[in-house]
């Protein structure tokens, strides 16, 4: 069992977070948020504190905490539950509970959680949705517990509206008041007729930072750690004249459904099975619904006879009380950035490489050209995640398929060699982007990390690379202006 050595910056963040009831800690991966925040738990209940409950994506859970517990001898005597599965009743004595967002139901509703009074929430970013089930319940939780720490490296990935629930969370409303409406029509104009995407007035942004800066302690892994640079590198494929040709008429209703001026993709989910396949269809295939009637006859998605057969399969339906069924039929339309992804693998001849997937079809066709059968993504278990996870970190996995939902927290993919991460296809969110690929930056790490992104010209996936830039400049930006702030009133 190891003893733990805190770095100043980890002792100041203990520090930070000790001396207020509310705090929130902005730090990168790699810094040992974990630590710190175990550290806060052991020095609280010392002091005489109650009992704390992390809430934790479910990977996590499983892995990060217990093993950050386990394996450190400063932490050893902490003493924690798992409230997870069939073991969601609370046992009372234990200095932690560990609980993921979706459980947070179940456990809040028990009358031994009002005796906890300290709440930490890892990966606060998860509850940016202000209007989300689980975040109110957790805004309403946090009104009976006297101490609360909220931890991410992405405070907010979409923008400044991510930060109103989030900060709720830490002072109870001091900052930003008790209304989500009032603090987006004070900070906030209306950027269409509809009001479906809002932008920060003039000085919005400072005045954002200025407020919250006294709760918020930065740890920026660029100057507290040496780590080596990202390398990011794009390639680029392009569809042939007829894919394009159905990529346009997608593309097109995609826009006309947007109705914006410019037809940004800001608002994209306004149209969102437009923006589904023109997604898809970059990276090679297409997801058209089917549907199948009455009389057992199954019909694809497509065109205007679709709707006509839709309409008259539900009108049928209803007049013989018997269901329609609905299913997926995926239709292949070419495998140029399978090519891409082949010459690159290729290239890097041997080197292990994390390729990230965003669709079950882009998963399958990766397996089916390469025959790897590593992944981590739906169905996977925390016990093979984990097994998976060691196997990666010992260099016995050559492609190791990631979807970014089950990756982008709490795996530690640092210890082995593998160093290149290949983005098949792009997701819009900038938190699951950073954090992913910061899953191998991590201290300890002295190799530069390569990013490679496989683009298909001319279609949505140049605008996601673009829309991923502006996000972390707005984000870079926030953080930075909280450092500053720290560093003036220290």
């Amino acid at each position: 069992m190891r003893e733990i050595e805190f770095h100043p910056y980890q002792a100041e963040a203990v520090d930070f977070v000790l001396s207020r009831p509310g705090s929130a800690v902005f730090a990168d991966p790699g810094l040992g948020k974990t630590a710190i925040a175990l550290q806060c738990i052991a020095v609280h209940r010392l002091l005489g504190g109650g009992p704390c409950v992390v809430v934790t994506p479910l990977r996590p859970l499983y892995s990060t905490w217990p093993g950050e517990i386990e394996g450190w001898s400063d932490f050893k005597h902490l003493s924690y539950q798992i409230c997870h599965g069939k073991s969601k009743a609370i046992e009372p004595g234990k200095d932690l509970y560990l609980v993921n967002p979706e459980g947070l139901e179940a456990f809040c509703s028990q009358p031994a959680a009002r005796g906890i009074d300290f709440l930490i929430v890892d990966e606060s970013s998860k509850f940016k949705n202000n209007s989300a089930k689980r975040t109110k319940l957790l805004k309403q939780y946090a009104k009976h517990v006297k101490k609360r720490m909220i931890m991410t490296g992405t405070p907010a990935p979409n923008g400044l509206l991510d930060l109103f629930s989030q900060m709720f969370i830490v002072d109870l409303g001091a900052t930003f008041g008790g209304s989500y409406t009032r603090f987006r029509s004070a900070f906030f104009v209306p950027e269409d007729y509809n009001q479906w995407t809002w932008i920060p007035k003039a000085l919005a942004k400072e005045k954002i930072e200025e407020l919250t800066a006294p709760y918020c302690l930065r740890l920026d892994g660029e100057k507290l750690l040496s780590l080596p640079d990202f390398v990011y590198l794009d390639f680029h494929t392009s569809l042939s004249e007829y894919e394009k040709e159905v990529y346009d008429k997608i593309e097109k209703k995609l826009f006309a459904e947007l109705e914006t001026d410019g037809g940004r993709l800001a608002v994209a989910q306004r149209a969102d099975s437009a923006y589904m396949k023109c997604r898809q269809i970059p990276s090679g295939f297409l997801y058209r619904k089917t549907i199948k009637d009455v009389d057992g006859r199954e019909y694809i998605e497509g065109g205007q006879y679709w709707l006509e057969v839709e309409a008259r399969a539900l009108r049928r339906s209803q007049d013989l009380g018997v269901p329609i069924v609905y299913g997926r039929h995926t239709a292949k339309l070419n495998t140029r950035k399978l090519e891409l992804l082949r010459d690159l693998v290729d290239e890097l001849n041997g080197k292990p490489v994390a390729v990230v997937y965003n669709f079950e079809a882009e998963r399958l066709a990766i397996q089916a050209e390469f025959h790897c059968d590593w992944v981590i993504g739906a169905g996977c278990s925390a016990e093979r995640g984990a097994e998976i996870v060691e196997l990666w970190n010992r260099d016995k996995i050559h492609m190791l398929l990631l979807h970014p939902a089950s990756a982008s927290h709490g795996l530690n993919l640092q210890h082995g060699s593998g160093r290149h991460v290949i983005w098949f296809s792009l997701t819009d969110d900038l938190e699951s982007y950073q954090q992913l690929n910061r899953r191998i930056r991590r201290q300890g790490v002295s190799d530069r990390v390569f990013i490679y992104h496989l683009i298909c010209d001319g279609t949505v996936d140049e605008a996601i690379a673009s829309r991923l830039g502006a996000k972390a400049e707005l984000q870079s930006s926030i953080l930075d202006a909280l450092e500053e702030y720290r560093a003036c009133n220290s």
